[in-house]
């Protein structure tokens, strides 16, 4: 029962560990961090996304597209948390 439940214990901290759990916007100053998260989510990411449908480089092009009050965008997976990182 013990290695079972070790192998189940395990699964499941891979399991929930392939999803974006909490996404932080860093870098604004005069834009609302809001309004990224807005279109994030209009891009289809939020909390609880698993890993694998995030492409990155379209992800970033398209908030580049979106939004033109910003100069720059990052975006980075670091662990289960998607940092956004942005230069207006």
């Amino acid at each position: 029962m013990l290695l079972a439940g070790m192998i189940i214990c395990l699964a499941l901290v891979y399991g929930f560990s392939s999803f974006v759990w909490v996404i932080e916007v860093k870098g604004t100053e005069k834009l609302e961090a809001s309004v990224i998260m807005d279109a994030l989510r209009e891009n289809g990411i939020e909390p609880g996304i698993w890993k694998g449908h995030i492409n990155i480089r379209d992800l970033e092009n398209e908030l580049m597209i979106q939004l033109p009050q910003i100069s720059w965008l990052g975006l980075e997976l670091r662990g289960v948390k998607l940092v956004a990182e942005i230069v207006e």
